[in-house]
């Protein structure tokens, strides 16, 4: 009967509903003036935070680039071919930027659609690049039977998948 009462009492209070969580603006570092957030790109799990912290850094990367070259909204508007009211809610982060606007602007920008996303780029690393890493401090005979062992395996590897 004590645990009725209970639920009636906090039913009555209004103090059942939780308040509104209002969304805080995610601080990005800036390299290079592009504006990224750490292993974001690379997570193979969809995430609805680190989705709208991608989209903020995209927009955010847009207007910087847009700071860089003089643009306006307006202007850059003209010159993608994007609505303007859509482009001031994207920057405002009331609605999202679709891939056909993202590559539209990116093309207005004369810049790759891919410098538009907000990671840094000098933390990616080619194959090369990682082979380099594994085999550093390594001698020349052992670095070629690697080579050679990784070779072989990708051409067994490519027959079997045929």
């Amino acid at each position: 009967m004590d645990s009725k009462n209970n639920l009636t009492e906090i039913s009555s209070s209004g103090n059942d509903f939780p308040k509104p969580v209002k969304k805080k603006r995610r601080n990005y570092t800036s390299v290079n003036n592009k504006f990224f957030t750490p292993d974001l790109i690379d997570t193979p799990i969809y995430n609805e935070e680190l989705m709208d912290n991608v989209l903020v850094g995209i927009a955010q990367n847009i207007l910087s680039e847009m700071e860089r070259q003089g643009l306006t909204i307006r202007g850059l508007s003209e010159l993608s071919d994007v609505n303007y009211s859509q482009l001031t809610k994207i920057f405002n982060c009331k609605g999202y930027i679709g891939l056909k606007s993202m590559i539209k602007i990116a093309a207005a920008l004369k810049i790759s659609p891919v410098e538009l996303f907000p990671y840094d780029q000098n933390k990616r690393k080619t194959n090369g690049q990682r082979f380099d890493e594994i085999t550093k401090g390594m001698d020349l005979a052992s670095t070629n039977y690697l080579l050679d062992v990784c070779a072989g395996y990708s051409k067994v590897y490519l027959k079997n998948r045929r």
